[in-house]
């Protein structure tokens, strides 16, 4: 049974896995929630009534408008940053589900995947803050261990084992 859309996600509760059905992972990725720490929000119930969630990154913005925040509507540059940072979670979840595909294969790559995720996780929130020390430090550490991760890819494709 399709579920009517809520933040825009619609899904089919009967087609969702267990860990989607149980609320542990996104109902739109797959993103597993007990491995990735990703914003996420809740989107409807399963067919067994568990609230299901989906990675902040899929939902759609809310509209522009008046908050106490910013009384006269957000600046055009606090919703850019938003934006870009929703960006780099979505990366940051699709590293994750890329890991969880290479897990039973070669853990030391799952393993190197994850850091990317978490470290694409800590640029979004440092991409959000935009506090130009703590986005330098986590650019940085991202581009570090993406680099780590493509040279393990790397080896392993040589090996014959990727």
């Amino acid at each position: 049974m399709a579920m009517e859309p809520t933040h825009g996600i619609t899904f089919d509760a009967a087609s969702l896995t267990e860990a989607q059905a149980d609320g542990m992972a996104c109902v739109v990725c797959s993103a597993d929630y007990m491995r990735v720490d990703v914003p996420s929000i809740p989107v409807g119930t399963s067919a067994t009534g568990s609230q299901v969630f989906a990675c902040e990154s899929h939902v759609e913005p809310a509209a522009e408008g008046k908050s106490s925040s910013w009384p006269e509507g957000e600046p055009a540059t606090v919703r850019q940053a938003e934006a870009e940072a929703r960006e780099v979670r979505d990366l940051a979840v699709r590293w994750a589900v890329l890991a969880e595909r290479f897990r039973s294969r070669d853990e030391l790559l799952a393993r190197a995947m994850d850091d990317v995720a978490r470290s694409m996780t800590d640029l979004a929130t440092a991409v959000a803050d935009d506090v130009p020390e703590v986005l330098d430090g986590a650019t940085a550490t991202a581009r570090a261990r993406l680099d780590a991760s493509r040279a393990l890819l790397a080896v392993r494709q040589a090996e014959g084992r990727s």
